[in-house]
């Protein structure tokens, strides 16, 4: 055990702590930040943490039905640069506009449909968003032209035209895009690079990719419906990943690509075919899935994700 800011922690290992009661977990404890995570607690209450400690990465849990967060009196609230909330049904979040948080880049929302969110209209620093579903609620405070990362875990949507606005999007990963039918709307953003789409079992058109010139690395999974993606293959990519495809030796011809990998590819018995430059000859029938490293960047505050989620 070991005691700071007068609470009892447990060491986990070198470089976690963890307090049952209160809830509370210290991740990154020997690094030069720390990412702090509370469930079910009055954060307030615990300011000499934040004193303890250089925290850059906040969540708060609400675990218990009913139970309210409220993060309003957060000493060095500057300093946070990634905030996560987790609500449940009837908890009360107080602030309701968000004050202080002056340096927050990331902000993650799980929450149920009738929660009202808070006001982050003055954290004008926003840059990635995280949101597991009613996205839409999430953004009616934020500046979608700030907005440079989006990953939702379902899009309703059946094509792109709900990101009007988020001009400067360059990352987008949707996990769950069951109803999305085509692309249109994809074009208006100009500075994408990076498209992770799962789930999108209603996707018949993807023509507007070719219309992205700067979308360079492209995921489409849970998708039977498209079947033949050659019409890419004069398409500048670094990456493209695939659910299915009938053919597969197109893809070899994409100009600059440095990765290659489908799940099931027709003239090859439904077998995966995986290729890079380095690679002798392509992968055949591996059984796992590879993912392309550079798809998604990596910001100074992804290392304390694991620590929020």
């Amino acid at each position: 055990m070991k005691k700071i800011a007068g609470i009892d922690f447990e060491i986990i290992n070198e470089n976690t702590l963890m307090s049952m009661d209160p809830f509370i977990t210290v991740a990154c404890v020997n690094e030069p930040h720390q990412a702090i995570m509370f469930g079910d607690v009055d954060v307030n209450k615990y300011e000499n943490l934040f004193l303890e400690f250089n925290c850059i990465s906040l969540t708060l849990k609400s675990m218990t039905k009913g139970y309210s967060v409220n993060f309003s009196n957060i000493p060095k609230s500057e300093n946070i640069r990634r905030l996560a909330l987790h609500l449940t049904e009837n908890c009360a979040v107080e602030p309701r506009a968000v004050v202080g948080f002056d340096n927050l880049r990331e902000l993650a929302l799980s929450f149920p449909k009738k929660i009202v969110l808070p006001d982050f209209g003055s954290c004008g620093k926003i840059e990635s968003l995280i949101v597991d579903d009613s996205w839409e609620d999430a953004v009616k405070s934020i500046n979608p032209e700030n907005i440079k990362d989006v990953r939702l875990s379902i899009l309703k949507a059946s094509d792109f035209s709900c990101f009007a606005g988020f001009s400067n999007l360059v990352t987008l990963k949707l996990e769950l895009a069951s109803k999305l039918k085509n692309l249109y709307g994809l074009s208006k953003l100009p500075h994408l690079k990076s498209l992770w789409i799962s789930g999108a079992k209603s996707l018949i058109n993807i023509e507007e990719i070719l219309k992205c010139e700067k979308l360079l690395n492209i995921e489409v999974l849970g998708n039977r419906s498209i079947q033949d993606f050659s019409e890419l293959k004069y398409k500048r990519l670094d990456s493209i990943s695939m659910e299915y495809s009938s053919t597969i030796d197109w893809a070899l011809d994409i100009p600059g690509i440095k990765f290659i990998y489908c799940k099931k590819v027709g003239v090859l018995g439904d077998k995966s075919f995986w290729w890079t430059p380095g690679h002798v000859k392509p992968d055949v029938g591996e059984t796992y899935q590879p993912t392309y490293p550079g798809l998604f960047g990596v910001t100074k505050w992804d290392d304390f994700s694991g620590a929020a989620s």
